[in-house]
């Protein structure tokens, strides 16, 4: 399918849609003279009162028209878009770190602000064109996310692996000015863009600011599959301890400043420090949840306000295994252990396992797979396994494409994905 077209998947039945007549495989052309590329465009200009909807079946073109305002949204299931390919030759891209055997779609390398806007995705913008940046400002594509990393040019093409000058803050410029919300990123690679290089593009950042609400600074992730790449170094336990010791220092002057403090430090790095995680208030509104920022303190807020649901005591005795990577051990070991080992028939152990796919380097628990939890588990005497859900993709399948039943006849044993654990009691 042409990456540029919008072309219906099933329709309905009874539906508007439907009962105006568009049937699968019906391609839309152009709505009220308007060309339609994308579900985006479809759902702004259909809200129009009177439509001219121009339609191709087979080699045949009509048109469909209404004389008032109709809801086709909930009716019409069209094929997913079609990503643009990532034209950047990031030297820390994760992507470049897979190993061989995955499936196709992990080797891709997206760059889309459609989908930033869809589903948060991190795009650095370098692709993207003024036709694009004007169709974002027309339809209020926002929040979008944007991966910053440097705005020194120099840095930020030796980063981004591209020989030009990509202009991110005239885009930046222009989309805040437009009312666009943004939220940035960026990956800190030691040597790199850390220290003088880091305050000066976070300092740059905050002229933008409330339009750019965030900034989440995060680790450099490095797998064992380097081979041939960048040399860069990864982020030590001193280096994490320097990064958030400069961090206080800059966030303290945007909250004067700002009144907010605008950046904010992943989890990763206060867990690879042995520091304590802040208190919610410092996270804002966890504008940056899914990208790691204050994850762990609403996994502990959310424990320690449900816990008071736990029972007291099982119908009968269970023996449960948690599974989790090395960086989420000592949180779980500390916050949910001691509750759980209080509640009666119930036993309960805790295991970190290493990242057999990545490499030691990767201790987050979102990129474990189905391997090292038989690894883990196979000789382990339990009724039931408690994994992190967030292993799993919406299809059900860990990275190495093992699906949890594969996992069980493998161990023998129950497996129960799970992102908080009042989840457990009605599954184990």
């Amino acid at each position: 399918m042409n990456s540029r077209e919008l072309k219906v998947k099933n329709v309905k039945e009874g539906s508007p849609a439907y009962n105006f007549g568009f049937k699968p495989e019906d391609k839309i052309l152009s709505i009220n003279g308007r060309k339609v590329e994308d579900v985006l465009d479809f759902h702004f200009y259909s809200i129009e009162d009177n439509l001219n909807i121009a339609v191709l079946r087979g080699n045949r073109q009509f048109e469909i028209k209404t004389k008032s305002s109709v809801d086709f949204s909930s009716g019409l299931d069209f094929y997913p878009m079609e990503p643009r390919k990532c034209g950047n030759n990031c030297i820390f891209c994760f992507t470049d770190q897979n190993p061989k055997g995955l499936r196709k779609n992990l080797y891709f390398k997206d760059e889309d602000y459609r989908f930033s806007f869809l589903h948060g995705n991190f795009v650095t913008l370098t692709n993207i064109s003024q036709r694009d940046l004007k169709r974002i400002a027309e339809q209020r594509l926002t929040p979008l996310y944007v991966s910053i990393h440097a705005v020194d040019i120099a840095v930020r093409k030796k980063l981004l692996g591209i020989k030009r000058d990509d202009r991110l803050l005239e885009k930046i410029k222009f989309l805040v000015s437009n009312n666009i919300e943004l939220h940035g990123q960026i990956v800190l690679c030691p040597g790199i863009n850390d220290n003088e290089v880091l305050e000066h593009t976070l300092v740059t950042l905050s002229q933008f600011f409330p339009a750019l609400r965030s900034v989440a600074v995060v680790p450099v992730g490095l797998t064992k599959h380097r081979d041939g790449l960048y040399p860069l170094q990864s982020v030590t336990k001193e280096i994490a301890a320097e990064v958030l010791k400069q961090g206080k220092h800059i966030q303290r002057q945007f909250r004067k400043k700002l009144k907010e403090s605008f950046v904010y430090y992943s989890d990763e790095f206060y867990l690879k420090a042995g520091k304590k995680i802040p208190k919610a208030h410092a996270y804002g509104e966890f504008w940056q949840i899914e990208n790691g920022v204050g994850l762990v303190r609403k996994f502990i807020d959310d424990f320690n306000r449900g816990k008071g649901d736990f029972p007291d005591s099982l119908v009968k005795k269970e023996k449960i295994l948690i599974v989790t990577g090395r960086l989420a051990f000592p949180v779980l070991q500390k916050v949910v252990i001691k509750k759980l080992k209080k509640i009666k028939r119930l036993d309960v152990d805790i295991i970190a396992v290493n990242n057999s796919l990545y490499g030691d380097s990767v201790t987050v628990s979102g990129l474990l797979c189905g391997a090292d939890f038989i690894s883990a588990a196979k000789n382990y005497d339990a009724d039931a396994v408690i994994i992190p859900a967030k292993t799993l993709n919406n299809n059900g399948l860990f990275l190495d494409d093992l699906t949890i039943n594969a996992v069980e006849e493998r161990i023998k044993k129950k497996i129960v994905p799970v992102e908080d654990f009042s989840e457990v009691w009605s599954q184990i």
